[in-house]
């Protein structure tokens, strides 16, 4: 359970560090994209432990 607390104090952690007015693409996920439903998307946690946890973005160079 403390893992999961902490995974999702990291994920609120980066939604909190966008600047609201910000509508840029900068962010890998936006502030809407995690927000914008009031119960937690499996799908969007399992990315985001993908790319955070086992380094699984890839990107061009």
């Amino acid at each position: 359970m403390r893992l999961w607390k902490k995974r999702f104090a990291s994920i609120l952690d980066e939604v909190d560090s966008i600047n609201p007015s910000d509508s840029s693409s900068q962010y890998q996920w936006s502030r809407e994209y995690w927000m914008n439903s009031k119960e937690i998307e499996i799908g969007k946690v399992v990315a985001w432990i993908f790319v955070n946890e086992d380094k699984g973005l890839r990107m061009k160079s």
